[in-house]
């Protein structure tokens, strides 16, 4: 997936590009009408063996790729919105 993250005048955007059939499919999750926020944190997504979740891929001293686990990942969670007496209809 394509992904490119844009500023400009104080604005924040984060732009995903599908580029296979199943990305296709995992962006039609999201919708303009999804009543969601956002909250942002930082880290890994989980302990050291759900490395493949956060990975750096660099060389090795063996001379190879390997993935490395990344701590400084930035995580967007999205989440419903909570009901509010504005948005209960």
């Amino acid at each position: 997936m394509k992904t490119a993250i844009v500023f400009c005048d104080g604005i924040k955007q984060i732009i995903f590009t599908p580029e296979n059939k199943e990305e296709k499919e995992a962006l039609k999750l999201f919708t303009t009408q999804d009543n969601i926020e956002l909250a942002i944190h930082t880290g890994s997504f989980g302990e050291s063996h759900y490395r493949p979740f956060t990975p750096i891929i660099q060389k090795c001293q063996g001379g190879y790729l390997r993935v490395f686990n990344n701590q400084e990942s930035i995580m967007f969670v999205l989440s419903p919105k909570e009901k509010t007496e504005d948005t209960q209809s």
